[in-house]
């Protein structure tokens, strides 16, 4: 499993805002209202495809408070990581929140988020980790996925992101659905090649 793409916190946030954020720029970059975008649903931990998972409730999201230093020489300093879900639908994103003091600047924390390997989960990927530079006035990081030749890099702004590379106005039926909308938002990048080949995973 490796990373789609990484932001960094500008401030600590909620995980609500976050999650607000995120659902917000996925209907920006698909071109979709939104009440066509799935709900977006969090688990902690990085939830196995099939297996059992519990959503966290609102309350709890918004005093969740990530991105900001971990306490340093603490048993509790593990990265926190959640399974960021897809109301309705398999496909999900992975999120792991890392401070790097050592290695960055002091007390700069990254959020790496990867994804299913579909259309649907790099497109969620993506989102998040828009929505986390955007909930935190921060700034992508970097991106793993070959879109170099269509994005001048790099491009560490979410709202330019976004402006570059969301997806075409279609006056076709058939890519109206969110499903349709997340593959055509992925296949304008020709160094992808085609890839991910699934559209989604099954419900």
């Amino acid at each position: 499993m490796s990373v789609d793409v990484s932001s960094y916190f500008g401030r600590p946030v909620s995980m609500a805002a976050i999650i607000d954020r995120a659902a917000g720029v996925l209907g920006d970059l698909l071109g979709l209202d939104h009440e066509s975008v799935p709900g977006l649903l969090v688990s902690e931990g990085w939830a196995r495809p099939e297996a059992p998972w519990q959503p966290l409730d609102r309350p709890v999201l918004e005093q969740l408070i990530v991105g900001g230093p971990l306490p340093r020489h603490s048993a509790k300093r593990d990265s926190p990581a959640f399974t960021i879900h897809l109301h309705g639908m398999a496909d999900a994103a992975w999120l792991m929140i890392m401070d790097h003091d050592e290695d960055y600047e002091p007390g700069q924390v990254v959020g790496y988020v990867c994804s299913q390997r579909t259309c649907v989960g790099v497109a969620l990927a993506i989102a998040v980790a828009l929505g986390i530079a955007l909930a935190s006035d921060g700034k992508l990081h970097e991106w793993q996925l070959r879109i170099d030749s269509f994005v001048d890099e790099p491009v560490d702004s979410p709202g330019r992101f976004i402006e570059l590379t969301h997806a075409p106005a279609s006056a076709s039926r058939d890519d109206t659905g969110f499903a349709a909308r997340c593959e055509l938002f992925l296949r304008q990048f020709p160094r992808l090649g085609g890839w991910p080949k699934d559209v989604s995973l099954p419900a």
